[in-house]
């Protein structure tokens, strides 16, 4: 089955008493569920494209793997309400399990990216040394720089006591 297909086939609009008559009790169960509790779900993103991509063997931008964290998220927090308020939604409760769970997915993608899509220093033990390291450089390399403005042989030929950033160097006006 494709990724984004419609978990069960269901018209919009019934074609026989019956059909007509369940989707009528549908309707009056989320009306009673309104009447309980506010539902978990508000505005997703749409996630059609990259789900797409991804069956093609694609690969996902982080932003876009937040947005499927996202709806994931979504999907299993409503799973959860309508299973907590089965008593009163049974069929809306029976039609939210037929939904797969990608919890573990989440969880996955908010271990390793931030909510700005950078990857976190936690997601594995050689990028949080790695980043260390670059922060330990950068820091010996600022105080290397402070020291040459303070550097007496240095000093009188800068034009400004600070140190100042182009194309990503450190530049002594």
């Amino acid at each position: 089955r494709r990724a984004c297909e419609p978990v069960a086939a269901h018209a919009l609009f019934a074609t026989d008493l019956e059909g007509a008559r369940a989707q009528l009790a549908e309707t009056r169960e989320a009306r009673a569920l309104l009447e309980v509790s506010a539902p978990p779900f508000g505005g997703m993103p749409d996630v059609e494209g990259a789900l797409l991509r991804a069956e093609r063997g694609g690969d996902l931008g982080a932003g876009e793997l937040l947005d499927l964290a996202s709806v994931a998220t979504t999907v299993d927090a409503t799973q959860h309400y309508l299973a907590r308020n089965a008593a009163v939604a049974p069929r809306l409760a029976a039609r939210g399990g037929m939904f797969a769970r990608h919890a573990e997915f989440a969880a996955l993608v908010s271990a390793t990216l931030d909510s700005e899509g950078q990857v976190r220093d936690t997601a594995s033990p050689v990028l949080a040394e790695a980043r260390a390291e670059s922060r330990r450089a950068n820091a010996e390399l600022q105080r290397r720089m402070d020291a040459a403005l303070r550097d007496p042989a240095i000093a009188p030929h800068l034009s400004d006591s600070f140190v100042t950033v182009r194309n990503d160097r450190f530049v002594l006006p």
